[in-house]
């Protein structure tokens, strides 16, 4: 099959165009060419996906795949372009773009974000992300109808992560020392890169339509299964976690999913962002690798990158985790 990826030579893209490869395809990637492509021998045409596809001329595909459609005016502009001439649109969408306040249960038919009136859609935001998110499905649907892939991905982890969200932890223990941690029973999801690339070839293959949320399955896993599979994988032999309640997280300011990477309270609607169901993907083809794997391989790829604690862009800077691990003694002396 030919198949042509918006983007990917970032993270998702990258292992999408790598799980393609393997798997026999074709592949031409289209982006800006601002980023270095791990992917010099495949065909790749430079342009803005807003206004330059033309620069792909009449040719036509079995499928593309969008991994950089963030704006719903964007999205459908890439979407009718390709209307005739792609038998499939996949589009890389979030686990964010569920209305938590309205429902309990995640899975792919639970209500979704709107944008409020007073935003703009044509312009993006972090705030907005999840509701943004929505209207560009909405748009590829309204496109492609039952000729649309819509992947719901939550926390994405793996090699060559820029977020370095998930990156950190095995970082952190491979440094050794006491590690300050958040609470060990904390259920724990995300998806890995790897993972999501081989089912957004999958959906190609047997022509999947609708949406999916990828995602390891709900409370399989809590951040104490991190921590055993991070202190393992840990050169240093002196790897502790420490662990902190939620009640000194919120008195200390420790912010969640930032400080702590992955980490969301347990009370609260955030809560429910890491018990997505995943049955739907998984019956449609989803699999996943162990932690254990995941985390090897992520650590693996961060020593030959030359990634330090200090350098990242996620997770406690070592003055701060100093100065709480201090904080925590004084409270517990």
């Amino acid at each position: 099959m030919q198949v042509l990826i918006l983007g990917g030579t970032r993270f998702v893209g990258r292992h999408i165009a790598d799980a393609l490869v393997q798997r026999g395809h074709g592949v031409t990637l289209f982006n800006r060419g601002t980023n270095a492509s791990a992917h010099a021998d495949l065909e790749q045409v430079h342009g803005d996906r807003a206004a330059d596809l033309a620069r792909l001329g009449g040719r036509s595909w079995d499928a593309v795949i969008d991994t950089s459609g963030y704006t719903p005016d964007v999205v459908e502009t890439s979407a009718r372009f390709f209307q005739r001439r792609a038998a499939r649109y996949v589009f890389i969408s979030s686990i964010s773009v569920y209305d938590l306040d309205k429902t309990q249960h995640l899975d792919e038919n639970a209500p979704l974000l709107a944008l409020p009136d007073e935003a703009d859609p044509s312009t993006y935001s972090d705030e907005h992300y999840g509701a943004l998110k929505a209207l560009c499905e909405r748009v590829v649907c309204n496109v492609f109808a039952e000729r649309a892939t819509i992947v719901r991905p939550g926390l994405v982890a793996g090699p060559h992560d820029p977020t370095d969200r998930f990156t950190y932890w095995p970082v952190r223990f491979d440094e050794g020392g006491r590690v300050l941690v958040p609470p060990t029973r904390t259920p724990l999801q995300y998806v890995d890169a790897r993972d999501l690339a081989e089912f957004a070839a999958i959906a190609i293959e047997r022509e999947i339509s609708g949406a999916f949320n990828c995602v390891t399955e709900p409370e399989a896993c809590r951040f104490a299964d991190l921590y055993a599979a991070c202190t393992h994988e840990a050169s240093a032999e002196d790897a502790q976690a420490i662990e902190v309640s939620e009640h000194f997280i919120a008195e200390h300011d420790i912010r969640p999913w930032a400080d702590f990477p992955l980490w969301l309270p347990s009370e609260g609607p955030f809560s429910r962002m890491v018990k997505a169901q995943n049955a739907r993907a998984v019956d449609a083809g989803l699999r996943t690798k162990p932690l254990a794997e995941t985390v090897r391989e992520t650590l693996a790829w961060a020593r030959a990158a030359g990634k330090h604690r200090a350098a990242l862009c996620a997770g406690l800077a070592p003055e701060r985790e100093t100065e709480l691990l201090r904080e925590l003694q004084n409270v517990t002396a």
